[in-house]
This record gives C-alpha cells, structure tokens and sequence, in this order.
C-alpha cells in the first residue's frame, strides 16, 4: 500500500487522551477521514491527538504478539493547542518534545523543536529509529502554558524498517571511507540528483505554474527512473501559490504562514514516499543571511520542525555565496545551528556559484560543488573527494536543452555522468532547462512534462540501473586513473575492475598486474542500453581491452 501524502487525500489520526491511545479509524482501514493533515486546515477545534503519518489507525502486532503504533523510521506528529493566547507565537514561544527512547535500545534521548502551524496549533514531528516504546514529554518556553508543557505521550515502535517512508533509514556519511553516502541499515546509498529549484510552489521566479500533479509527475517518473534525490529551494523572496500564499506574511522573516508551509509538506512528503530524499536549500542565492542572526536561527528550527522526521538533508541555499549576503561565518552558524537542533544529525552542505567553488569544505558534512559547464573532468571527482576526506557532489551543470553548445544532445548528459561517477564521485544532480527554468526553453509558457522521460532522462536511468547491477561494489573503489583517448579505469584492486570507452579506437592495454589470475565480464553497449556475451582478460602488467565499440563500459571480476 502506498501512504497517503496531504497531495492525496486526508490522512487519518491516531486520538491520544491523558495517558493511552485511542484509535479513531482513518481511511485506510475503514474509518472516517479525518481533517488533520489537510492543507490550510484549523485544527484548534479538534482533540489534541498524535498522528502517525504512515500506517495510522489501529496499528499492528509483531512477531511477538506486541501492539505497536508505527513502523521504524515512520514520521509521528503529535498535534497539540496552545492554552495561551500569543501575538505571534512564531517569534513569542518555541516548544520542544524531549524524546526518550526503548530501554535498552542504545539511543540516547534526544530533543526535537516542535513549531507553530496556525490558530492555536502546534506540532511534533518525529522518527523512531529502534523498535520498542517512546515517550515524548512536551517542554514549552512559556511553563503556564498547560496545552503545550509538561504533557507526556507514549508509543511503540515495530522492529521493521517503515516500507514507505525510510526502508533503509535515513541517509549519513559512510564512516568506513568518508567519500560515499550510506544508510542506517548499512545499504550504500548512491546520489541521482534532479534539479527542482523553486517546484516546491507553484510560481517563482515569473514562471508558468506547477501545479501538484505536475510535482506528483516529477517524482513519479524519477523514482522510476532510478533518481534518489531532489533539490529544492525552501524559500525564496520569489515564491509563492497561485492564490498569493508566500512563505511568509509580506516577506517580513518574522510573520511565517502555516499555510503555505502546509503545502511545501505536502510536496515533500510525496517526493520522500516515492523514495526520493529531499535536499532542502535554505534560500536562494543566500538571501536569508542578509536577516539579523536571530531570525536566520528561527528560520533553521523552523525547517528542521517540519521536516527532519522525513528523510531529508539540508542546505545553505542555491548558489548561496551568489547574493553577497553571507560570510564564513554566517555558514559556519548555519552548519552548527542545524547540526544541534536537529537529532538526527541530516547531512548539510554549501552550494557556491563559482565552477569548482568550496566553501568551509572541511566543516561541510559533503561537497555540493557547482560547474556550470559541460567540462566536468573525470579527476575532479577523485581529487575533490579523496582531498577533502567527505563525499563530492556535482551539484549542478549545464542543464540538458539550456542553448549552449551541445547540450541538445544526449550524449553531453551521458559523457557527463559516467566521468563523475567512475571518477569516483558520491553523486551527480542533473537538470533540465524545462523543467528548471521554463521561460528559457522551447516551451516558454508552459512545463512539458514530457521532458521527464525524453533522451537525456534516459541517459541518467541507464547509468542508475548500471551502477547498481547485483555485485558491483563502486563504493570500494580506490583505484581511479585516466587512460587517455576517452578511456577510464574504476577499480578495488585485486577484487573488481571497470572500464569505460567513450570512443571507437580499438584494442588498448591496461595495466591489470595488482589482480590475480583471470577476469571476466561483460561489456554493456550504454548508447544501445544491451549487453554482450562474456569475455574474459588475463590480468598482467599489459592486459589487451578490446571493446566492441564507442560507449562500452565492462565491470571485470576476478574468476573463481
């Protein structure tokens, strides 16, 4: 069953009186819908309740007969009203859920801020990582306010992994080689970027509309293409809804609007049920660190609020450095803030202007690192990564159809993407110019959205797929060199080899000495998406490759 998101239908709640649960039902298993998860919706006239914005309803039994309420990693909201009147309760009170984890479980209690959103609603979001019962006591800055401090709630968490929202867990630096992404579940998790600068409004920048299904298409088609990861704007001075709901009341950075934020939910939550994590930049161009420190503070607990129960990672903003407004030390604060408010530690990066640009690149959790050309070189990968001891990112290239040479034919896409991955990147984030930035494309007035699946989306479903062959281990690779001729070796040394042509030249050697005995493999034709029959090479110091033609790439394993 896939889980509703607020893009779809309303989601049901789970009732919580003074100290036990009591389902209400919700449409998934034959109750009433319930109004709580719907946009714009006022909840101060309901009950205050927990939501469990997966499964919901009656919850489940495990293997060993115990009720449990959710799944490991699936987002919780609980939903409460404030007892005391606030002017502003976005810059006037904050609450924070202390979080106490399963005896036993080896998680530490951990705090996570709760936000405002509305009337006199607030709200908890958070993720269960272990099996067993949580309880969560509310801590309000404002202690006479008995709707949001000193309450308790309780709940249990299955064994299981949540299928829907984090069937691996959420997202981390591999702590084994420090250049590659991993799981919680120990999964290597490989980056396929989409570029969705401002889609998570309607409007910006004077663009023609994106509607929800519109988002609902983007994600959709990208999951199945093998795409892991949008990036996205969570504010910009620009967007906004076609009703003129901004994300904040007349852009003044102390006037939030639960309405509009309610709708972003809803965006995210779809992307992150269809398995793509989310990469949420603070602003664009950096314009947020024009605000005093205290509002830009604000802003992070605000995000981090909302969205780090999903799974998500978060930014300084595009191109951040761009505006003039920030500073190392205003990213620095960034990093530190959103490090410390958020409990599960989501990776954070800077994205700069400049091609090739790193900005605090040792205190960055990954390089996002921009070049904005087409001449993306194989070594950049190596040495970026291997120089900087985190994981490198292409952040962003020329976009596919943007009018600058080549970028019309696919092959730029697939020349692109196959030199950063085997160079030994954690990942690539590819764009289209139609569906970046539409007004300068082919179809000015409108999204087509048949550019999610044309030549070049193709491209990067090909390499996905290939790169996640059962067997084939491109995180352990340490061996990168650059043949010459349009011609690249990729390899764990004495275990597994790669090898990619981009050009019709012939036989070449390469020097295979550090393997033993025989390899073999087979060459996959990428302009063709086929694979040929086995071959096998005789590893020695002037091992002959002979591939079958341009754009073949062959994994090599030592035979038993």
């Amino acid at each position: 069953m896939r889980i509703p998101s607020s893009l779809d239908q309303p989601i049901g709640i789970i009732a919580i009186g003074a100290a036990s649960w009591v389902a209400t039902g919700c449409d998934d298993h034959g109750g009433h819908a319930d109004a709580v998860g719907q946009v714009g919706v006022d909840a101060d006239a309901q009950a205050d309740s927990v939501r469990d914005v997966g499964s919901g309803g009656d919850g489940d039994t495990d293997a060993n007969g115990q009720h449990t309420d959710c799944d490991r990693y699936e987002p919780v909201e609980i939903v409460v009203s404030s007892a005391t009147e606030y002017g502003n309760p976005y810059v006037d009170v904050t609450l924070t859920a202390l979080v106490t984890p399963p005896a036993g479980s080896g998680e530490s209690p951990y705090r996570v801020p709760g936000f405002w959103d509305g009337g006199s609603t607030w709200r908890v979001r958070f993720a269960p990582r272990e099996a067993g019962t949580y309880v969560v006591t509310l801590e309000c800055s404002n202690p006479s306010d008995s709707g949001l401090h000193g309450r308790s709630f309780s709940f249990t968490a299955s064994d299981r992994f949540s299928p829907t929202w984090a069937p691996r867990g959420f997202v981390h630096v591999d702590p084994t080689t420090t250049y590659y992404f991993t799981s919680d579940d120990g999964t290597p998790f490989l980056w396929v970027g989409d570029t969705a600068w401002i889609n998570l409004y309607e409007r910006a920048w004077d663009q023609p509309i994106f509607t929800d299904a519109n988002w609902r298409a983007l994600c959709d088609h990208r999951s199945e293409q093998g795409f892991t990861v949008v990036q996205s704007v969570v504010y910009n001075d620009s967007e906004h809804w076609d009703d003129g709901a901004r994300p904040f009341v007349d852009d003044d950075p102390d006037r939030v609007h639960p309405t509009s934020w309610q709708r972003v939910d809803g965006r995210v939550q779809y992307a992150v049920q269809r398995g793509l994590m989310m990469y949420l930049m603070t602003s664009s161009n950096g314009m947020h660190f024009a605000w005093p420190e205290e509002q830009r503070e604000r802003l992070y607990r605000y995000m981090v609020a909302r969205y780090a129960a999903y799974n998500v990672a978060f930014g300084g903003g595009e191109e951040v450095d761009r505006g003039g407004f920030g500073s190392d030390e205003a990213y620095r604060h960034m990093i530190e803030t959103l490090h410390t408010l958020d409990p599960y530690r989501r990776l954070v990066a800077l994205h700069a202007e400049g091609v090739g640009t790193k900005i605090l690149p040792g205190e960055v959790d990954f390089l996002l690192i921009q070049y904005y050309t087409r001449d993306v070189s194989y070594a950049e990968s190596t040495t970026s990564s291997r120089d900087n001891g985190r994981p490198f990112v292409v952040g962003e290239t020329w976009y596919y159809h943007n009018g600058k040479p080549g970028m019309n034919d696919p092959v730029t896409i697939r020349e692109m993407a196959w030199r950063i991955f085997l160079g030994g990147a954690a990942g690539y984030t590819y764009g289209h110019m139609g569906l970046v930035v539409p007004t300068a494309s082919s179809h000015p007035d409108r999204y087509d959205m048949s550019d999610l699946t044309d030549e070049s989306a193709e491209e990067m479903r090909r390499i996905a797929a290939w790169l996640r062959q059962p067997g084939l281990a491109w995180w352990t690779f340490s061996r990168f060199e650059d043949l010459g001729s349009g011609r690249y070796l990729t390899a764990r040394p004495g275990h597994q080899y790669v090898i990619m042509t981009e050009r019709d030249d012939g036989i070449f050697n390469v020097d295979l000495s550090d393997a033993p005995g025989t390899l073999s493999g087979r060459w996959y034709d990428i302009a063709a998406d086929a694979y040929g029959d086995t071959v096998t090479v005789e590893a020695t110091a002037s091992a002959t490759i002979d591939p079958p033609g341009p754009w073949h790439v062959i994994r090599l394993d030592i035979e038993p």
